[in-house]
């Protein structure tokens, strides 16, 4: 049981995610917490965004730092919102779950949400996508 570490996992964000001729993404850029397992998603919505706004400029030769500030800035607030829904999610629900002794019961404003169908997906979605859906453009599908 000495053997035994325990892994502290903490949530955060590079100031800058380039410098020219380097990106980057995924936890090399922004660590994510494992609240609702979405770390891996969020690093593939990176590389898509990425693959989206460099296919031209790597084709010709020509990526400029500015090519590659235009990816953080479009994944930066997505980002921002899922870390910020993780932290929440431990904070509100985890942690008071496993501090309580009895069964736990989810909060009122949560068990009323999911009840309602217009509601109940958003916080999943959220989580999931960071509120920006993020697609490989048809262009560099070849589907033109």
């Amino acid at each position: 049981w000495n053997q035994i570490k325990l892994l502290s996992v903490d949530a955060g964000c590079l100031k800058r995610w380039h410098q020219s001729g380097l990106l980057l993404i995924g936890d090399a850029a922004h660590v994510m917490s494992p609240v609702g397992g979405v770390g891996i998603n969020i690093a593939i919505q990176d590389a898509v965004t990425a693959a989206n706004l460099l296919t031209g400029p790597l084709q010709t030769g020509s990526v400029q730092e500015r090519d590659l500030q235009r990816v953080q800035k479009r994944r930066r607030w997505p980002v921002r919102l899922v870390q910020t829904l993780q932290a929440f999610d431990q904070k509100h629900l985890i942690e008071p779950a496993l501090k309580t002794s009895g069964p736990y019961r989810l909060p009122l404003w949560l068990r009323t949400m999911l009840k309602l169908p217009g509601l109940r997906d958003i916080p999943s979605y959220l989580l999931a996508f960071g509120g920006r859906r993020v697609r490989i453009e048809r262009h560099l599908l070849g589907d033109d």
